[in-house]
C-alpha cells in the first residue's frame, strides 16, 4: 500500500494517523480509493489549464450534472473577477466517492486544494488530521465570523474547538404537502375535527390527519399514503430532534440512543409499520422509484405528504412542472369539466399531459428561462400569489412535544482544504468567495437551497425558485435547528443505525432492545477510535501501534 516516511515531507507526521487509521479501518478500501485515484483520476470535461503566471488551484466536488455545471458558473466567475486580480485559477474536477478518495490523496501526499465534502463528513476527517484548520487563516479580512452565519451552519464546521470547514449550499427539513390531495379530502379532514388548509403542528394530531388521507384496497394494498415514516426516510437519523432529543451527545462524546427521547422516535416510527404492516409498505415501495424520478411518490400523489429539503422545488419543476401551475390548472378546469371529464383526478392527468407536451420539446436552456420568467411574473405578484400556483406547500414537519417549536435538521456541503495542500492561502481565496453574500446567495438559488448567512436580500427571498424558502430559512435560524452531531465516527454511526432501523421497521425487534444494542456497539467502537487517535498524537513515530 501507499507508505509515507516522516522524511519525505514536512507534514509527513501529521499524516501518519491517517495513513494508519486507514489500514486498520479498512486496507482494501484504501487500496481500492488510491488505485481509483491513479487509475481513473477525477474528469475536468476539457476545461483550460491556468493562464501563465496564475497559481491554479484543483477542486474537487461530488456534484453531476445540473448541480456541477451550476458550480462551474461561480468557479467562472470567480476565475474572471478576483481569480484574475490576484493571478489564482481555480479548475473545478468533478469525482465521485469524494470522501474515499480524498483522504486517500490526503494520505499519498497529493490531496486536492479545495476538496467539497458534506457537513457528515467534518468531524471525521478533523479527527484523523485530513484537514488543515482554517482559523489559522485571516478570516476577519474576509468578514468571516461566527456572527455572519446561521449557529447551525457556523457550528456544523467546527470540531474540537477548531474551524474545519465553510458551508457553501445549506439545506433544512420541512413537511411538503399536496394541497390538492387536501382539498380534495377536506371533507373527510373537517369531519375528524382538522382545517383542511392548516398542517397539525404536534405529531400526535398529525398522524391522525395523514390517516385520514390514506386510501387502500380490502386487502391492504396501499393506494396513497397520506404519509410514510420511512418515505423518503432520509432524515430518519436526525428525527430526534422533533422529540427534544438526539442520537449523539457532543458534550460528552457519548451516544444516547437509550434515552427516552431516542427511544419514542423509533416507536414512532415503527407504530407506520404496524399501521401499514411491514408488507403493504414493501410492496408499495417497490413500486415506486427514487427521489429524482418521473415515479418519484410524492410527486405522482401516491404520498400526499412527506419530509424533504428545500431542494424540492427543483425536482418538481423538472419531473412534474403541472405541479407548479397549480392556479392555472384551476383556471382551466371549468373547460375540461365542459369537455366531458367528470372525475378530477383524471382531470388532473390531462393537466399534466398538456403541461409535458409544452415543455418537452424545450432545451434545458429553454426550460430554466421559462422558469425564470414565470419565477419574476409571480415575484410582481407577491408572495401569496407565488405559493397560489403551486399545487404543494411546506410548512414546519410537527414536533412530537408541545412548545417545541421551529425544529429541523439542517444539512449542508462543505468546502474544505485537505491536509498538505499546496496552495492553501490561494485556495481560501476561492472558499471566501463562495461565501460572499451575493456568491451564496447565487448558488443556493441555483441549486435550490437557503442561504447559510444570518442576513439575506430581498432579491433572494422573492426570486428564489421555492416560494417557500422562507419557510426554511426561518427553520434553519431557529435556536431547534440542528446538524450532524460531531461525531468522529459518524459513517460507522450511519451504517449501524441503517441495520437498527430495518430491524426496527420490519417489526422483528422492540425499539428500546435495538438501540440499547446499537448504543452498545458504537460506543464500543467511538472508544476505541478515540483510544487509537491518542496514542498516535502521543507517539506519532511508532509505525507499529495498531
Amino acid at each position: 500500500m501507499l507508505k509515507l516516511r516522516p522524511e519525505c515531507s514536512a507534514t509527513g507526521l501529521k499524516r501518519l494517523p491517517l495513513l494508519r487509521y486507514l489500514k486498520t479501518l479498512s486496507v482494501g478500501l484504501f487500496l481500492a480509493a488510491a488505485g481509483a485515484l491513479l487509475a481513473f483520476g477525477p474528469r475536468d470535461f476539457g476545461r483550460p489549464p491556468a493562464p501563465a503566471g496564475f497559481t491554479e488551484i484543483t477542486y474537487w466536488e461530488k456534484w453531476t450534472g445540473n448541480e456541477a455545471a451550476q458550480m462551474q458558473i461561480i468557479v467562472d466567475d470567480f476565475n474572471r473577477s478576483v481569480g484574475c486580480e490576484k493571478k489564482i485559477y481555480v479548475k473545478c474536477l468533478t469525482i465521485s466517492n469524494i470522501e474515499e478518495r480524498t483522504l486517500a490523496a490526503t494520505a499519498a501526499g497529493v490531496p486536492p486544494d479545495v476538496a467539497g465534502l458534506t457537513d457528515e463528513q467534518i468531524a471525521q476527517f478533523a479527527a484523523l488530521d485530513a484537514l488543515e484548520p482554517l482559523d489559522d487563516l485571516d478570516l476577519a479580512a474576509h468578514g468571516i465570523t461566527r456572527e455572519s452565519y446561521k449557529p447551525v451552519c457556523w457550528d456544523g464546521c467546527v470540531f474540537d474547538g477548531r474551524l474545519w470547514a465553510l458551508p457553501s449550499t445549506p439545506a433544512s427539513v420541512a413537511l411538503h404537502y399536496n394541497r390538492r390531495i387536501l382539498q380534495e379530502n377536506a371533507p373527510a379532514l373537517r369531519a375528524a375535527g382538522f382545517d383542511p388548509d392548516r398542517i397539525p403542528t404536534l405529531l400526535v394530531d398529525f398522524d391522525r390527519f395523514a390517516q385520514v388521507l390514506d386510501k387502500r384496497d380490502a386487502d391492504g394494498t396501499i393506494l396513497r399514503a397520506g404519509y410514510l415514516a420511512m418515505e423518503p426516510g432520509w432524515f430518519i437519523n436526525f428525527m430526534p430532534y422533533w422529540f427534544g432529543a438526539s442520537c449523539f451527545n457532543d458534550a460528552n462524546g457519548k451516544f444516547t440512543l437509550t434515552d427516552s427521547g431516542v427511544v419514542s422516535t423509533f416507536q414512532w416510527i415503527r407504530d407506520y409499520s404496524v399501521r401499514f404492516t411491514p408488507d403493504a409498505i414493501a410492496r408499495f415501495q417497490s413500486g415506486a422509484s427514487g427521489v429524482n424520478s418521473t415515479q418519484n411518490p410524492f410527486l405522482t400523489g401516491a404520498v400526499a405528504m412527506e419530509q424533504q429539503g428545500c431542494w424540492t422545488a427543483n425536482f418538481v419543476e423538472d419531473l412534474a412542472p403541472a405541479m407548479n401551475r397549480w392556479q392555472r390548472f384551476l383556471d382551466e378546469e371549468p373547460g375540461l369539466i365542459a369537455a366531458g371529464i367528470a372525475d378530477r383526478d383524471r382531470r388532473w392527468r390531462r393537466f399534466e399531459d398538456e403541461i409535458g407536451a409544452e415543455l418537452r420539446p424545450l432545451s434545458a436552456e429553454q426550460k430554466r428561462a421559462e422558469l425564470s420568467q414565470k419565477i419574476a411574473a409571480e415575484s410582481e405578484q407577491g408572495s401569496q400569489r407565488r405559493r397560489a400556483n403551486y399545487e404543494w406547500g411546506a410548512a414546519a414537519f410537527p414536533s412530537a412535544t408541545a412548545g417545541l417549536t421551529d425544529a429541523t435538521y439542517t444539512g449542508f456541503d462543505a468546502l474544505t482544504i485537505p491536509r498538505g495542500a499546496r496552495h492553501k492561502i490561494e485556495a481560501f481565496e476561492f472558499i471566501a468567495y463562495v461565501n460572499r453574500q451575493d456568491v451564496t446567495e447565487k448558488l443556493n438559488m441555483m441549486h435550490c437551497k437557503i442561504s447559510p448567512l444570518r442576513v439575506v436580500s430581498d432579491n433572494f427571498m422573492n426570486r428564489h425558485p421555492n416560494p417557500y424558502i422562507g419557510v426554511f430559512e426561518q427553520l434553519a435560524a431557529s435556536p431547534n435547528s440542528h446538524g450532524v452531531p460531531r461525531c468522529p465516527i459518524w459513517p460507522e454511526v450511519v451504517a449501524e443505525m441503517n441495520g437498527t432501523t430495518q430491524k426496527i421497521v420490519l417489526l422483528e425487534e422492540e425499539p428500546a432492545r435495538a438501540l440499547a444494542e446499537a448504543q452498545q456497539r458504537l460506543q464500543a467502537r467511538l472508544d476505541q477510535f478515540n483510544a487509537r487517535q491518542a496514542k498516535r498524537r502521543s507517539d506519532p513515530a511508532d509505525e507499529s501501534s495498531p
